[in-house]
């Protein structure tokens, strides 16, 4: 089963829920801002769910910029707290279902329901995987939030960070983060650290063109559902990349599990950078406008130390200061290594 979070604009969409079904699992889609999927008589907004006259008129909508309400609302009565509370609750209904199986439930989560359900994924030990598209947590690391954040120590509570960055030994739930290049929201330093804190059992994709919207065709984030049909289902999981190994000239990845890996691709930037500077983090550094050079990479995988491992040593691209590498697999689907650090540069 999966439970599916909307992120800003949206809402609980039945064709995100219908995109699952037909993928033979059983899904659920909250709206998490106190709205009913129907547009009112705009055309242009939700019907707010206060109109119609119920007892309860469900939770409240998201209050001002990040985490806005963080400075007039008691804790419980903000945004976050529901928006989270709610996905648990939609957990639990659907674990509830008898032919639903408790154990192979996970989160989906685009935009602000990435930041929701890597709150949930953190706080409930439940879910078998989690998937966040775009955001996550590490905000201080230069998310499009992170100046109105900075002077507003109120709203650091809710960085998704604090709830998944400390996991218990214990825990068996996998993490996919999955992301564009320039996305506004969230960066790849963000990205890296969040697949870094949820490690050995995460995995990273940061795709050169997928763009930011409620996106789920299986063309634009196929990872996504190769990834719950191989903890759910058995399927063949995304390969893992275990190692990352920068060096001046080269980089060494190695990798386990998934189908054979037919492609390598880097994904990586060179200075100047017109438009932007590579600031310490927690500096704005504009990271949507860095022009990235996307090219296939030469590998020559050779077997690992251990049954199914592979290990290749890749040149980097000449003048290259930050960016990534692609492994692609024989469905198409592309797993990440951990990010270059950029040079750091003051600004002027």
């Amino acid at each position: 089963g999966v439970v599916l979070v909307h992120g800003g604009g949206g809402t609980a969409f039945a064709e995100w829920v219908k995109t699952w079904t037909a993928r033979g699992y059983a899904a659920i889609a909250v709206d998490l801002e106190g709205q009913i999927p129907t547009r009112d008589t705009t055309g242009k907004a939700w019907i707010r769910t206060d109109t119609l006259g119920h007892a309860w008129a469900g939770g409240p909508a998201r209050h001002g910029n990040a985490f806005g309400d963080s400075f007039d609302r008691p804790f419980e009565e903000q945004w976050t707290y529901h928006a989270g509370a709610d996905t648990i609750l939609a957990f639990s209904l659907l674990a509830s279902r008898p032919e639903v199986d408790p154990a192979r439930i996970g989160l989906v989560g685009i935009s602000w329901g990435s930041v929701v359900c890597s709150i949930a994924g953190g706080v409930d030990d439940r879910p078998a995987f989690v998937a966040p598209q775009y955001i996550g947590g590490f905000l201080n690391l230069d998310s499009g939030w992170c100046e109105f954040m900075k002077p507003r120590p109120e709203t650091w509570v809710w960085d998704p960070a604090n709830f998944y960055a400390a996991l218990a030994p214990g825990r068996t739930t996998k993490w996919l983060w999955i992301n564009g290049a320039n996305d506004a929201y969230g960066t790849p330093p963000m990205m890296n650290a969040s697949l870094e804190a949820t490690a050995p059992r995460s995995w990273l994709t940061i795709s050169p063109t997928l763009g930011h919207g409620h996106i789920w065709a299986a063309d634009k984030v196929g990872e996504i559902y190769a990834f719950a049909d191989a903890v759910t289902r058995g399927k063949p999981q995304l390969t893992r990349i275990t190692r990352t190994e920068w060096r001046p000239t080269s980089v060494d990845l190695a990798w386990m599990g998934g189908p054979p890996i037919v492609k390598a691709q880097w994904v990586y930037a060179t200075l100047p950078q017109p438009d932007m500077t590579f600031a310490p983090p927690g500096t704005r550094t504009d990271w949507p406008k860095v022009k990235y050079t996307v090219a296939d990479a030469v590998i020559t995988p050779v077997a690992g130390s251990e049954p199914g491992m592979f290990t290749a040593t890749l040149p980097r691209p000449a003048a290259m200061v930050t960016g990534w590498v692609n492994l692609i697999d024989d469905r198409g689907l592309a797993v990440s290594s951990r990010l270059l650090p950029p040079p750091i540069r003051a600004e002027p």
